[in-house]
């Protein structure tokens, strides 16, 4: 019976662990819809340059996912490859907001016809670039040690 107790007071340590990375997985997961969209828009217009670009930040998201999902059997604080994939996929964002509304733009992004095509891109890769900076933020703290869960983390592993 006591095997028992242990062995659930280890999974809820374990959980707790993994509890810290939710929201970079669910903002991970959804860049990772974000660039595989992007790869089948590129594809279907038959952009060579969109549909590499898209398919490199794809395999990078899901590579960082692979990473945080790791992250339920080892534990520890720092994800290097989440870190540089959120660093690489704000500095594409940003480089794409600059690019947006001159002839570079129109090229990176051939499927925007209208301006106002340009201006909804426009918003949504603000979000993006947001969505990266809480990431980043959210790592550090993990990685600091600063995070909430890390104190319930402490409590739990007291109780032990």
């Amino acid at each position: 019976m006591n095997s028992v107790n242990e062995k659930e007071h280890e999974d809820k340590l374990r959980y707790m662990h993994f509890a810290r990375y939710t929201l970079i997985r669910v903002i991970s997961f959804s860049f990772f819809l974000i660039n595989i969209n992007w790869l089948f828009i590129n594809l279907k217009i038959n952009f060579l340059f969109g549909m590499l670009l898209s398919l490199g930040f794809t395999v990078f998201s899901l590579a960082a996912i692979v990473e945080q999902l790791s992250r339920l059997k080892i534990r520890k604080n720092d994800l290097p490859l989440t870190r540089k994939f959120f660093y690489s996929e704000s500095i594409l964002n940003a480089f794409l907001v600059l690019c947006l509304k001159t002839p570079i733009g129109k090229w990176m992004l051939p499927f925007l016809m209208h301006t106002s095509d340009f201006d909804i891109m426009l918003g949504l890769l603000s979000i993006e670039i947001i969505a990266c900076l809480i990431a980043v933020f959210r790592l550090f703290k993990i990685n600091r040690g600063k995070d909430r869960y890390l104190k319930v983390i402490k409590i739990l592993e007291k109780e032990k």
